[in-house]
């Protein structure tokens, strides 16, 4: 799951983290360009590592209003992945990068103790 971004989206009155999980499964945040997240109710959005997707070669001039057809392929691809992503092992069912209906949440308290969230794939959900 590396590459994966971890979004903390407030539910309360605190501002929003994110991060990316790194080799070993493990992430941090950054609030404000600062590390470490605000303690607070937060919902927890996975999105899944694009890196998957190469990015063209073809520069992007500043001030022209319509990107290279290279950039608009990979918009395009880059959507498509977004909204309908790989399933099987290692990859993040969408319901976890829904901002309403995210079904991981948690309360960060004032000493910012480590947490670890359990992702289920859409398999194993459905065999429940």
């Amino acid at each position: 799951m590396e590459g994966v971004q971890v979004i903390f989206t407030p539910v309360g009155d605190t501002k929003p983290a994110h991060g990316k999980v790194d080799g070993q499964g493990r992430f941090s945040l950054v609030t404000n360009q600062q590390r470490g997240v605000m303690p607070g109710k937060y919902r927890v959005l996975l999105i899944n590592s694009s890196a998957s997707i190469s990015q063209p070669d073809t520069p992007i001039e500043p001030g022209v209003n319509v990107p290279p057809p290279e950039w608009i392929a990979y918009d395009r691809k880059l959507t498509e992945f977004l909204e309908n992503p790989p399933q099987g092992p290692g990859w993040i069912p969408k319901r976890y990068a829904a901002l309403q209906d995210a079904p991981l949440s948690w309360s960060v308290p004032e000493d910012g103790v480590e947490v670890t969230f359990e992702v289920q794939s859409e398999s194993s959900r459905s065999a429940r």
